[in-house]
């Protein structure tokens, strides 16, 4: 092989480790905050990134996981009002968007700035039974009728151009009276 060929050949190589490390490089993570009532409920979230490189031939894909610890909300049968906020986390300094996810391992709240961001599916399960399953709606008070424990899911869908980036709060409640 000439010296021309070698340099080529470093360089391809070079390319391909670099459009790796872009390809799987996600979207920053969010900091929400899940409010029933007044109160607000812990809550784990999971954060998937697909960017689609060429349609049907080549994407990548990222996954983020991550918790708020709260003690366990119970909340009052006659205060059922469903609010979540979305928020990017910023630097302190400088003031830029930053990754929140090292936010939740720390356990720190940072400095947020919030997003308008609208949930696009709620899921309401109790005793392994799903009693609501559509549109995201905040007034609780209609689907939810006696005591028990309940199970959230809220997804968020965004699409960007050629990147989908699916979002799920998963928490519990414990209802009282």
């Amino acid at each position: 092989m000439s010296g021309k060929e070698i340099s080529f050949l470093i360089l391809g190589i070079l390319c391909i480790v670099l459009s790796c490390c872009l390809l799987n490089y996600g979207e920053d993570m969010k900091f929400y905050r899940v409010l029933i009532g007044e109160e607000e409920s812990s809550y784990y979230v999971m954060e998937d990134t697909n960017r689609i490189i060429l349609e049907d031939v080549f994407s990548s894909n990222v996954h983020n996981k991550a918790y708020l610890d709260k003690n366990l909300l119970e909340v009052s049968l006659k205060n059922l009002k469903l609010n979540i906020q979305t928020f990017s986390c910023l630097e302190t300094q400088e003031g830029r968007e930053i990754d929140c996810k090292s936010f939740y391992i720390n356990k720190i709240e940072p400095k947020l700035k919030e997003e308008k961001i609208i949930p696009t599916k709620l899921e309401i399960k109790r005793n392994n039974q799903i009693l609501y399953s559509g549109t995201y709606i905040e007034d609780l008070t209609s689907i939810i009728k006696e005591e028990g424990r309940y199970y959230f899911v809220v997804t968020y869908e965004q699409k960007v151009v050629r990147t989908i980036k699916n979002t799920k709060l998963l928490f519990s409640v414990k209802v009282v009276k």
